[in-house]
């Protein structure tokens, strides 16, 4: 296997560019459309802005994936541009990813990348005209994008729509296989790459995604113990430095001036449960363990053997008995009538 590539120093969570007369490298890392980091669809513009007479393009991409409403227009803008646009997938290209890896006129993947497809997804709120509406415009968004995984793969509606809604994983052969992509390179280095995705995006893929591969899920968890969640890096902003980390604090809610201190408690706490969460996946991830064989009946003792024996022939007596009874009753003439114990002057008889 080939050394794993190293990134340059230009790439970085975000969108960067890095210029080499007629040829630029574009790098798109982290959530896209994510306004913290700058992977908007705006940002993908002012860049390639400056690159309007180059010849080509080489898109560095590592995404979980991210908002349609940049996605959609990132892949426009890369599929538009005049000059030929290469897109190498360096880690991952999942959900919203994996249409704007499709934006290139060549695409080549990691040997050690992942990309993956499912259904449109999003969060409502309101009526049920609201959630209706809500629905529609989902199923939109999935129609916008199913034509550009057909032509690529050369494959129907019917069976696209299979893929999406199984939600579908590949590997860089899997992909390579499928159609989705032109070559397989060299693989790269996942640590580094991992750096360049927040924590509330780690969070997002362990909560949502539906199966994904059990090294997925372990690299999740690595990930989000590495790198600073969202909130944590607000805190930053805010107060400087985050102070020691206390016990997680009650009540379930939290008051609206809580003190950084109280910050760090919960975000602890919010950790502790996110570690629960993602024991849950290894674990629903893991084959069942064979069932034990049945274990063989213990050896009878003697004293007890004759002891069941003796039983059994005393039951057996009695079995008898009670047939060759119930014989004999039935020889008692029925006109006679039963007697009565009552005491004398109460005699009375059952007919």
């Amino acid at each position: 296997m080939s050394k794993a590539l190293q990134l340059p120093s230009a790439a970085k969570t975000g969108i960067s560019m890095q210029a080499n007369g007629t040829h630029v490298d574009l790098y798109l890392f982290g959530v896209i459309g994510d306004w913290w980091d700058g992977n908007t669809a705006n940002e993908v513009l002012q860049q390639l802005r400056d690159a309007q007479d180059v010849e080509s393009i080489t898109v560095k991409l590592s995404t979980i994936g991210g908002y349609f409403e940049d996605g959609l227009p990132i892949y426009n803008l890369l599929r538009q541009h005049p000059a030929h646009v290469t897109v190498e997938v360096m880690g991952y290209a999942l959900s919203m990813g994996s249409v704007i890896m499709l934006a290139g006129d060549t695409i080549r993947m990691a040997q050690n990348a992942l990309a993956m497809i499912h259904n449109a997804q999003g969060v409502a709120w309101g009526s049920p005209a609201d959630m209706r509406k809500a629905a529609d415009m989902l199923a939109k968004h999935e129609q916008a994008i199913l034509p550009r995984y057909m032509e690529r793969m050369g494959k129907t509606a019917a069976a696209v729509q299979m893929m999406l809604d199984e939600e579908t994983w590949f590997t860089a052969d899997e992909a390579l296989a499928a159609g989705l992509i032109d070559a397989v390179i060299d693989p790269v280095d996942l640590s580094a790459i991992d750096k360049r995705q927040p924590e509330n995006a780690w969070h997002f893929a362990a909560k949502n995604f539906k199966h994904p591969p059990t090294a997925f899920v372990e690299r999740v968890g690595n990930a989000a113990s590495r790198n600073r969640p969202w909130v944590e890096r607000i805190l930053n902003r805010v107060v400087g430095t985050p102070p020691a980390i206390t016990p997680p604090v009650e009540p379930e809610y939290v008051e609206d001036d809580m003190t950084p201190e109280d910050l760090q408690a919960a975000l602890k706490a919010e950790r502790e449960e996110y570690a629960r969460m993602l024991d849950e996946k290894l674990a629903a991830l893991k084959p069942a363990e064979p069932a034990p064989e049945p274990s063989k009946p213990a050896e009878e003792a003697p004293e007890m053997k004759a002891l069941r024996e003796q039983a059994e022939a005393l039951a057996a007596q009695n079995t008898a008995l009670a047939a060759e009874l119930a014989e004999l009753k039935k020889e008692v003439p029925s006109n006679i009538p039963p007697v009565n114990n009552a005491p004398a002057g109460d005699a009375k008889y059952d007919y």
